[in-house]
């Protein structure tokens, strides 16, 4: 780690003496740079946060700590705060000591009359970033079984579409629900009602390719969308659902069975919206509950 007495290249003004000695004191990294856009002056904190010493970051060295694939964003944001003279911010990523950081620089203009370049902020974002994915993944999933909610599920479902209009490939939407499990929550109570959810949700996900999306819509309703997925491959994976359902769950110290109605709705390519697919696969659905039959068909569209 970077010894906090290392220095940059030396102050003559004392105008750049007490700016160096506030950066200095400063929590947040500081970094200034000559109108090329060389770095040429890192406080403390700046080395720390990059995990640098002041010798690695002078000059261009300090793009090196920048994630690849984040580089050449914030290598184009600095030169247009070069060129424009319009303070600009990136986020990107730096991999220290084994895990990922993620720091925030913003870069403002120095006046061509104090010599021009820039003076950048750098924080720590790391926890920022990591709480906001984490909010963004709780809004988009069952917080239950850890599967794509209703919200997501129709982006996804949108999107395999748009893939299998221009593809010309088909696509299948299958919609489960469970059979007698309001006794099984009822009898055994809530908790365990969950625990079968949740195993539900487990077995459905190891029937899928990663490229397939499964659900939760609520309540003991699923549904699973598939790509490139053939009229005969779809009546496969149905029957693999259906099997891998019906295995006995070993819930509050009893063995339960559970069997669930699947409809399908399957078309060589998608002519309807995603909540019409999903419709008839619901309406398809309860023509096997009906029936007493395990899986059925919705009319191709």
């Amino acid at each position: 780690m970077p010894s906090p007495d290392e220095h940059s290249t030396p102050r003559t003004s004392a105008v750049e003496h007490r700016f160096q000695t506030l950066a200095d004191a400063l929590a947040v990294g500081i970094l200034t740079a000559d109108v090329d856009g060389a770095v040429v002056y890192v406080n403390p904190a700046g080395r720390e946060l990059l995990w640098r010493s002041a010798e690695d970051i002078l000059g261009a060295g300090w793009l090196t700590t920048v994630h690849p694939d984040d580089r050449d964003a914030v290598a184009s944001t600095v030169a247009s705060v070069l060129d424009s003279g319009t303070p600009d911010r990136a986020d990107f990523r730096i991999d220290v000591a084994g895990y990922t950081r993620w720091v925030r620089a913003r870069f403002n203009p120095i006046d061509a009359a104090a010599g021009g370049g820039w003076v950048g902020i750098f924080d720590d974002v790391t926890a920022d970033r990591a709480t906001s994915e984490e909010l963004l993944r709780r809004a988009a999933h069952d917080p239950l079984t850890g599967l794509p909610n209703r919200t997501l599920l129709q982006d996804r479902l949108d999107q395999a579409i748009a893939r299998s209009r221009r593809a010309q490939t088909p696509l299948a939407v299958f919609f489960l629900d469970l059979n007698a499990f309001k006794p099984v929550n009822d009898r055994l109570g809530h908790k365990a009602g969950d625990a079968v959810l949740r195993e539900v949700g487990d077995r459905i996900r190891s029937t899928m390719r990663t490229e397939d999306t499964a659900a939760r819509l609520g309540g003991d309703e699923f549904v699973v969308v598939t790509e490139r997925t053939e009229r005969d491959v779809a009546e496969q994976v149905a029957q693999r659902l259906e099997e891998v359902i019906a295995r006995p769950f070993e819930v509050a110290g009893e063995v339960v069975r559970m069997r669930t109605s699947i409809g399908v709705a399957w078309t060589p390519t998608p002519r309807v919206g995603a909540a019409a697919l999903v419709d008839l696969a619901d309406q398809a659905m309860y023509r096997a509950k009906r029936a007493g039959e395990t899986i059925a068909f919705a009319p191709e569209t």
